[in-house]
């Protein structure tokens, strides 16, 4: 019985390292993304769509190492400083840098599972601080004389875990998708989800 475990063992193992051999060791992928961000306490959320472009080396037979580079734009409603930032027609920029660790769960020459981590960094256009001065008017009422807006670019790190799936197409071109569950970094009031597809070469 020993003797046949350890033939199990032997075969799994040198399977693994054939069919690591097999796998190509870089990939560069572009993908669409969609980031969404809830308030668990309240109104707020944001919704995040564009156009990610990144490469990954693979550093074992399985396990890889990314870097990515987004571009797009937000949408966002249920606070003040959100909804005021379209009176202004300014443009709603948003960039995001991630640094990604994977690892292939399953390896099959026509697709690729895989699980992740991910750190996640993002930039974006918009309303940093709301002052506004109140009085009463001559019946009593409250009224606002006057409101100070400041402008600037906002950063927030966040930290992300998922899958990943790639379905070959032809040759050394995937098709592939994923979707995470991200953590704020000092703020956990809020959900974060993200979702990807796109096209991905390896070489």
């Amino acid at each position: 019985m020993k003797k046949i475990i350890l033939l199990l063992i032997a075969f799994l193992f040198f399977q693994e390292i054939s069919f690591g051999q097999d796998v190509k060791k870089n990939r560069f992928e572009i993908n669409n993304f969609q980031n969404r961000r809830s308030n668990t306490i309240g109104p707020e959320s944001t919704r995040v769509t564009g156009i990610n472009i990144g490469y990954t080396r693979y550093i074992l037979n399985r396990l890889n190492l990314g870097i990515a580079y987004g571009f797009g734009e937000f949408n966002g409603r249920g606070s003040e400083a959100l909804e005021r930032f379209d009176d202004f027609g300014l443009e709603r920029k948003y960039r995001q840098y991630q640094v990604k660790l994977g690892y292939d769960v399953i390896q099959t020459n026509g697709f690729i599972l895989g699980f992740q981590a991910e750190y996640l960094r993002s930039y974006r256009n918009g309303i940093t601080t709301i002052i506004s001065t109140w009085d009463r008017d001559a019946q009593g009422n409250r009224v606002k004389i006057r409101e100070s807006l400041s402008f600037g670019r906002s950063a927030a790190p966040s930290f992300y875990t998922g899958a990943y799936l790639m379905a070959r197409l032809h040759n050394q071109f995937y098709l592939k998708g994923d979707a995470s569950y991200g953590i704020p970094s000092m703020n956990f009031d809020y959900e974060l989800f993200q979702f990807s597809f796109g096209l991905t070469y390896q070489f």
